[in-house]
């Protein structure tokens, strides 16, 4: 084994130095938020041709220029791919690389990265403490908005903040909890202290938890809400919820045509 990883890590040092060449970096990033374009399609030719160990060498190359670069999802996914690569080659390094690799992104200062790769899955599941991690890394997390390594779509019903108006990496990693039943009652107390006073977050995190009742104490909490924002944009929200309801009542009672007409009318005005 030691054998093994001494090897590689020759391998890679040796096709770095080798290179000897200066990454282009494009203007604009691709859809995977990539700058080092053409760097990216040289990786796709030799992945295709099955070579890993030159695999690696590339992916080493594109690591090494997004860092002096400072190009972070290049950065990222150069040094996942690695990762996975290795792991393809000898699958008992699965877990000690992906630990590594965490460590390496904390002590980068990048625990958002952290949080993202433990989350994918790329390099195995683990049993994660996700709020222990946000509390470990509040005042890094606070300060930093790395948008770039927030999932798209992710928000379970009920979820609505959009990602425009999370401030930074440590309330959208109390977003993702709030979805989680084994995190949410802690998730939710943090961000309640973190939104204070902050409109619109406020606000869905209100909308959000009253999402989570059941029968009448939802519509009630609903109804509150809107009354509460009534003249605001975001009273939409709960009315949106409860006009869906009444249709739906509607819908399983046989209404008739005149109370359709009647809750067409509230729903255009």
């Amino acid at each position: 084994m030691k054998r093994f990883l001494v090897l590689l890590a020759m391998m890679v040092a040796l096709g770095s130095v080798v290179d000897g060449r200066e990454a282009r970096v494009a203007e604009y990033s691709d859809y995977q938020g990539h700058y080092l374009k053409r760097e990216w399609r040289k990786h796709e030719r030799i992945a295709r041709r099955d070579r890993p160990e030159k695999e690696i060498a590339q992916l080493t190359f594109i690591k090494e220029q997004a860092l002096k670069n400072r190009l972070d999802k290049d950065y990222y996914d150069a040094a996942v791919g690695i990762g996975t690569t290795q792991s393809r080659m000898n699958w008992k390094l699965r877990d000690s690389l992906r630990n590594s690799l965490t460590e390496e992104f904390i002590k980068a200062g990048k625990p958002i990265m952290a949080y993202s790769l433990i989350n994918s899955g790329d390099l195995g599941r683990q049993e994660f403490d996700a709020m222990r991690f946000v509390e470990d890394n509040a005042e890094v997390l606070k300060r930093g908005k790395n948008s770039d390594f927030w999932r798209r779509n992710y928000w379970n019903e009920g979820y609505v903040c959009d990602h425009k108006f999370i401030p930074n990496d440590y309330e959208y990693i109390l977003w993702c909890c709030l979805s989680d039943a084994s995190t949410h009652d802690k998730a939710l107390a943090a961000l309640s202290d973190a939104v204070a006073g902050d409109f619109p977050q406020s606000a869905f995190l209100a909308y959000s938890e009253a999402l989570r009742k059941e029968g009448d104490k939802r519509q009630e909490e609903l109804e509150r809400l809107a009354a509460d924002w009534s003249g605001r944009a975001v009273a939409l929200l709960p009315r949106k919820e409860l006009l869906k309801w009444e249709y739906d009542r509607l819908v399983k009672n046989g209404g008739g045509s005149e109370q359709f007409r009647e809750l067409d009318s509230r729903c255009q005005a």
